[in-house]
């Protein structure tokens, strides 16, 4: 039965600065879907994860548990929003963006990236630890 329980999958922790753990629930590479990257990122308090982009792939996150700062860089503009759990955060292929944890308790958030990301970076090494050895 597909059904994963995100507190048993190993995750990567990335390195300060920018400290976060990322786990892979689901993506092509680990053969249990084909269409997205999903993964639950938890960063703890005063860290984030850095400004970043997905050339090619959308990102939709939903905000678990925990309260943060959402950031958009449009044309060269930062553009900033308070988050907390419920909300959903999309940022578009292509478009710089990074979430800090403002709170006291772990922020957590579930991403799905449609299309799936390419095995490289913090996603890459969270998915090759999940992969069984050959």
């Amino acid at each position: 039965m597909p059904v994963y329980n995100s507190k048993e999958i190993p995750g990567y922790t990335v390195p300060q600065p920018n400290e976060r753990e990322v786990k892979a629930i689901l993506a092509p590479q680990l053969n249990n879907c084909d269409k997205a990257t999903v993964t639950l990122v938890i960063i703890p308090p005063n860290s984030s994860t850095g400004m970043h982009l997905h050339k090619t792939s959308d990102e939709i996150a939903y905000i678990v548990r925990g309260k943060g700062e959402y950031i958009e860089e449009i044309d060269g503009e930062k553009l900033s929003m308070e988050v907390n759990s419920g909300m959903v955060l999309h940022a578009k292929a292509g478009v710089r963006h990074g979430v800090i944890n403002t709170g006291v308790e772990p922020l957590e958030i579930f991403c799905v990236f449609i299309p799936p990301l390419p095995e490289e970076g913090p996603v890459g090494e969270a998915i090759r630890r999940r992969k069984p050895p050959v």
